[in-house]
């Protein structure tokens, strides 16, 4: 009896073992970069977001203006106005971000390469309290398993949602979804996007970024020396 005790007690704590190592927190902290650009965001099926009429007019003015090589006339960023979210992390011209994890303050920092930016993500589980519409909007968020889920709302709706000028309006709600893969060197992000008056119903995407090497420095990036260069 003795001996089957001992195997039970040496079962039940590496069962105890595993479950913990399986509710370990994933580590995001690092730098990351974008695998492959986007310039026009589709959804997970490859296909043209579902834009309503009215949005979808406002978005064709914008695509005539880039194919005459007016982007000036629409995007604001040519001014040092921030990217916004969640275009700064996969533009081509966004560059680089770092994450930062806190789990014990219950805080995540994401700093991007473009304009310095800092984007504030507090891991509350709760609905996020809007302070007002702003370039990076009000996010909160949760781990489920090994997947950080964020709620975000508030955003401009004087920048767009790619290069391309995809419209959105102030009710646009994003819930993102980070996931690591590649034994740590991607990360996966599901990002839906929920916006009665822009689309005719929510959609997803998604985009990879690559783990880059550790000891990577974001760069400091000052506007006004690109200015007058052209990142498209």
């Amino acid at each position: 009896m003795r001996h089957f005790s001992s195997i039970f007690l040496l079962a039940s704590a590496a069962a105890l073992l595993g479950a913990g190592a399986l509710a370990a927190t994933p580590d995001l902290d690092g730098v990351w970069q974008v695998v492959t650009p986007i310039t026009a965001l589709t959804t997970l099926d490859g296909t043209a977001p579902p834009l309503n009429p009215a949005a979808e007019k406002i978005y064709d003015q914008r695509k005539a203006e880039l194919a005459a090589g007016n982007r000036a006339a629409f995007d604001s960023t040519l001014k040092c106005k921030p990217m916004g979210e969640p275009r700064t992390a996969y533009d081509p011209a966004g560059g680089p971000f770092e994450i930062l994890q806190d789990n014990e303050e219950k805080e995540i920092v994401f700093g991007y390469t473009w304009n310095r930016m800092v984007r504030f993500v507090y891991l509350t589980g709760k609905a996020p309290e809007v302070i007002g519409p702003s370039y990076y909007a009000t996010a909160t968020g949760a781990w489920h398993g090994n997947k950080l889920v964020l709620d975000v709302e508030g955003l401009h709706d004087t920048v767009f949602l790619d290069a391309s000028g995809m419209p959105h309006s102030e009710n646009l709600k994003l819930t993102e979804t980070f996931q690591l893969a590649g034994q740590g060197r991607l990360l996966d992000e599901t990002i839906r996007f929920d916006d009665p008056a822009t689309f005719t119903r929510p959609w997803e995407t998604k985009v990879t970024y690559r783990k880059l090497p550790a000891g990577t420095r974001i760069q400091e990036d000052v506007c006004e020396e690109r200015l007058h260069v052209t990142a498209y």
